[in-house]
């Protein structure tokens, strides 16, 4: 037989923790907001402070899908920072954390760092066989201007045979817009 006392006891314990892990995932978000901030003030060492500190909590917590999104936004982060060895590692565990989920439009985000990340390196059929699958997936999952995007970072691999890619993400009814950083930041 439960001792009412301690059924109570049971009960606040569970609504402690609850209310640990609400607090943990609001600092984790604050964390990746000032992360973005310092970054959009060109303060990447700030800026990768915070996205690790996002990073430890997610890895806490057991949130792959958070871990994979401020994986994918570190390595981001270290792309424009000029780390781009360090940039990759992040973007595959990110790549390897959304297949594991079964998330594939959160994959395209993914394919398309890896594909820029590719041109800065100056690997063109790296580049461009990321930006393929990207936007391959952009079109399964019908995610919009993504579409033209993958389809814009193909083209940048300079390759003329990329240009087709362009007229028909357009003749798709894609909406014309860039490729913006802010797309891929989650």
């Amino acid at each position: 037989m439960v001792d009412e006392g301690e059924s109570e006891r049971a009960r606040i314990a569970a609504d402690i923790h609850d209310d640990v892990i609400q607090d943990l995932r609001r600092l984790s978000l604050t964390y990746s907001g000032l992360s973005m901030a310092y970054q959009e003030l060109g303060r990447f060492n700030e800026a990768a402070r915070y996205a690790h500190r996002a990073i430890g909590i997610h890895e806490t917590l057991s949130d792959r899908l958070s871990l994979a999104r401020s994986s994918n936004n570190l390595g981001m982060l270290l792309m424009r920072r000029g780390d781009l060895a360090d940039a990759h590692g992040h973007f595959e565990r990110a790549l390897s954390l959304f297949e594991e989920a079964g998330v594939e439009p959160q994959r395209a985000n993914i394919l398309m760092s890896m594909c820029e990340l590719s041109l800065l390196r100056g690997h063109l059929e790296a580049a461009e066989r990321w930006g393929r699958e990207a936007l391959e997936f952009a079109r399964v999952h019908r995610l919009g201007c993504s579409v033209l995007a993958c389809a814009l970072l193909v083209a940048g691999c300079g390759r003329e045979r990329a240009e087709p890619e362009i007229v028909r993400a357009t003749d798709e009814g894609e909406p014309a817009r860039g490729v913006a950083d802010d797309e891929r930041h989650h």
